[in-house]
């Protein structure tokens, strides 16, 4: 009997862990005042928080309908995330997203190139301890021709700590802009702690018989 109950709540257990919920988060930058439309306004690198500070991008600045970007129509204007080399030096040839606190299983956006040719992109996922956990490199078209990519990198299991943006470019420049990230938290069901409690109780009566 008692083999059979514990089985039972073992199984409801995980079923409900399964069946855990989803939040998705999303930031556009656009909660921000507006941004200057040039890099040589923007000054020096901003390491900006969201979602109650358990998410920060670091490497670049905000722009506010940039100038000379027509790739803006697919953007949620007015603001984009952004970064170059012919902008100021604390400026990031590699734009980053670090999570803490949140359970994400899911990161996608858009991810668009400032270059007047196509270029590389590399994009990388990595849990806390530095482990890839996902990657990919997307060949975006030229700002000229509106270049931009959807994003996406994901996860098993919700432990995705930090995104890597990287232009792979033979002549050492980069120009990348972000917008429009959004965050798939998983959220376990409350049930699933109700039942794991009952495992205990079970496990805790069998011990005193």
């Amino acid at each position: 009997m008692h083999r059979t109950i514990t089985t039972i709540l073992a199984v409801t257990a995980i079923t409900s862990v399964a069946s855990a919920g989803l939040s998705v988060h999303t930031v556009n930058f656009d909660s921000l005042p507006l941004g200057p439309d040039t890099y040589a306004a923007a000054g020096p690198a901003q390491t900006l928080n969201f979602i109650s500070n358990q998410v920060t991008f670091s490497g670049g600045v905000i722009l506010g309908f940039p100038t000379a970007f027509p790739a803006v129509e697919f953007a949620t204007a007015p603001n984009v995330y952004a970064s170059s080399n012919f902008a100021d030096p604390s400026l990031s040839n590699i734009l980053s997203i670090d999570i803490s606190g949140l359970d994400v299983n899911l990161v996608e956006g858009l991810l668009f190139n400032g270059e007047i040719h196509f270029n590389d992109f590399e994009v990388r996922a990595y849990d806390i301890a530095g482990l890839l956990l996902d990657s990919e490199i997307y060949t975006i078209d030229s700002n000229a021709n509106s270049g931009a990519a959807i994003f996406s990198m994901s996860s098993a299991i919700p432990n995705i700590a930090r995104i890597e943006f990287e232009e792979f470019n033979s002549d050492g420049q980069w120009n990348m802009l972000l917008d429009t990230i959004t965050f798939n938290q998983v959220i376990p069901a409350p049930s699933s702690l109700l039942s794991l409690a009952g495992l205990g109780l079970i496990a805790s009566r069998r011990r005193r018989a």
